[in-house]
């Protein structure tokens, strides 16, 4: 897994970096990373789902 740093905005980034949640679960980048597709049309009805981060 490839790890860099970079600075946007005065904030550090990390990718590519393993982010330990509270329940003890690890979310990798090579395991939930990866490419997001929405499909929307006149038939369905399109929405985004985000989580809120305080």
């Amino acid at each position: 897994m490839d790890h860099f740093s970079e600075v946007r905005d005065n904030m550090k980034i990390d990718w590519d970096y393993p982010i330990a949640m509270d329940d003890g679960l690890v979310l990798r980048a090579d395991i939930f990373g990866g490419t997001v597709s929405l499909h929307a049309g006149p038939d369905q009805q399109s929405f985004l789902l985000l989580p809120v981060i305080p």
